[in-house]
């Protein structure tokens, strides 16, 4: 079941989406960002073995995992904030199968200048 997010304009030049309540074996709504040249990610809430990837596409049917500025896939066991390197066109976070109850949200911050 995919979950929807909230788009949110907490300053100027910058954006907010979050996804809430994400859980075992669930994948968020995709957003299209690529507009936006800076995004961060944050993972938080209650993680019971289940990791979250967040993933990109280029035509929102095929998914791949995202990287952190050291290369690093963009995946969350716990808690943790990382910058995304990729400008993809969609992005959405992707809760795998851990066995586990947790529940998390992802927060992504967006900003500089967007494209006309």
């Amino acid at each position: 079941m995919a979950t929807g997010r909230v788009v949110t304009q907490p300053a100027k030049r910058v954006v907010s989406v979050i996804w809430e309540g994400l859980t075992e074996d669930e994948d968020g709504d995709s957003v299209s960002i690529a507009q936006w040249q800076d995004k961060t990610v944050q993972a938080t809430g209650t993680f019971a073995n289940e990791t979250v990837t967040i993933q990109g596409s280029l035509d929102g049917t095929n998914w791949f995992t995202l990287h952190d500025l050291q290369d690093g896939d963009l995946a969350f066991a716990a808690a943790g904030l990382e910058a995304i390197q990729e400008n993809v066109l969609y992005i959405r976070p992707s809760v795998g199968t851990g066995g586990g109850a947790g529940t998390v949200d992802v927060d992504v911050i967006i900003s500089g200048v967007a494209a006309p």
